[in-house]
């Protein structure tokens, strides 16, 4: 194990000085992970032959940009700089972050964890690139959306829903939103046993000795005069605190830079072991299969509304449906999907590794969304392609026997998926 965990950090070393050069500021926010606003093009086109039309669209997609989700994230910080800052024993830096957090709660002024205007945006923009894809689909038709009862989920919903509106007033568009599609949209929540995985399963042990590992002790040294009160493991978890903070600033429209307290290589650190923190926990990985066994009821309801949009007359059915949720409702689903590469033996699984392959900054930025389309041949045949971000994925698992075509039928996609299915079967609540 100690070999094992010197190579993980030489591999560490060897990401720092090999990473893209980029500008200070970006090298800052190219590490903000979930937190990283989506980037969007200005325009997308049809990828599937002219001779393809849309006919339906299933749309999952996370909530846009947020303020910091709630106060227990300054509190923690806050309670430890005042009691030092009693003591006399803060250092410059030390008063700095005491007036960065001051900046964040006149900033946010009550509005933890609300939708901010760059939030709206993002799910407005996200709609109309939609509809831009087949104007003649959304022209006229029914439209039904659901959310998860979290209020920025449902801004988000109603967010996305007004700019289609906006784009047709023909449009029938029906939104539903509540815990009753807590099922769908946060299984992290509705089954017991993921849940519990998730707080104290198997991945908890390992991954705390790559955070004892990797984490710096820089950043919460250099709060105090005197740091030698301070355990290392005490100014790490200081530390992932103060990430946990700064990586919400650029989101929420507060002009807060990390480079204060952080060096871009200290950042990278926070932002890599925080990365496999959410792998561990929404992913399959070698130590449980619960997060993709918990994404079936909503694969399940993707394939059946693909499926009856194929089969019922033209206009008898919705033209899109929508859903909308949350990261740890696109992890498990993009998981159990086969759509990122999660193969990982145990004695691969480092934060390097995962870092490389499963890059949450990537997959699941704020108002990150799966799309899938339902294409007709002018003979009845059904294709199904995929967009993933607003770029196109290959709807397979990339290990099936079609994995990397970007138009599939719709049967081979119903095999596909209901192979994974088979190997990550639903699970019960309790």
């Amino acid at each position: 194990m100690k070999k094992l965990s010197l190579w993980h950090l030489c591999m560490l070393t060897v990401l720092l000085l090999t990473a893209p050069v980029l500008s200070a500021a970006d090298s800052y926010k190219s590490l903000n992970g979930t937190m990283t606003p989506i980037s969007l093009p200005d325009a997308l086109h049809p990828w599937w032959p002219d001779s393809l039309s849309l006919r339906f669209v299933n749309h999952v997609g996370r909530h846009g940009a947020r303020f910091l989700s709630s106060e227990s994230k300054v509190l923690k910080l806050e309670k430890f700089l005042k009691e030092q800052n009693a003591a006399r024993n803060l250092s410059d830096k030390g008063e700095q972050v005491m007036a960065m957090l001051d900046t964040v709660r006149a900033r946010t002024a009550g509005r933890w964890g609300a939708l901010t205007e760059l939030g709206r945006r993002e799910e407005e923009t996200i709609a109309s690139l939609t509809f831009s894809l087949s104007p003649e689909l959304f022209h006229k038709g029914h439209i039904t959306s659901l959310s998860s009862y979290v209020p920025r989920v449902v801004e988000s919903q109603y967010s996305f829903c007004l700019a289609l509106a906006d784009s047709s007033s023909h449009l029938e568009i029906v939104t539903a939103e509540g815990r009753n599609f807590d099922i769908l949209m946060r299984p992290f929540d509705y089954f017991k046993p993921y849940k519990q995985y998730r707080a104290e399963g198997a991945w908890k042990a390992p991954y705390s000795r790559f955070e004892a590992q990797i984490v710096p002790v820089g950043p919460a040294r250099r709060l105090l005069k005197d740091d030698r009160s301070l355990t290392d493991a005490e100014s790490q978890t200081l530390a992932l605190d103060m990430y946990g903070i700064l990586q919400g600033m650029e989101a929420a429209g507060i002009p807060i830079s990390p480079s204060a307290w952080f060096s871009v290589e200290e950042y990278r650190e926070c932002a890599v072991i925080s990365n496999l923190a959410r792998f561990c926990r929404n992913s399959i990985n070698p130590y449980s299969t619960l997060a993709g066994s918990s994404a079936a009821p909503l694969l399940e309801n993707l394939i059946l509304t693909m499926r009856k949009a194929a089969e019922a007359p033209e206009k008898e059915y919705d033209v899109a449906r929508l859903r909308f949720g949350h990261d740890e409702t696109l992890m498990p689903l993009i998981s159990l999907m086969g759509l990122t590469p999660l193969e990982l033996e145990k004695d691969s699984l480092s934060p390097i590794n995962v870092w490389e392959r499963w890059n949450t900054a990537e997959y699941f930025p704020l108002a990150a969304n799966l799309q899938l389309f339902l294409l007709r041949s002018p003979g009845g045949k059904m294709f199904v392609a995929a967009m993933l971000n607003e770029r196109p994925v290959a709807p397979c698992a990339a290990d099936s026997l079609i994995g990397g075509q970007l138009i599939v039928s719709l049967d081979d996609f119903e095999k596909c998926m209901k192979t994974r299915l088979a190997l990550f079967p639903a699970i019960s609540r309790e």
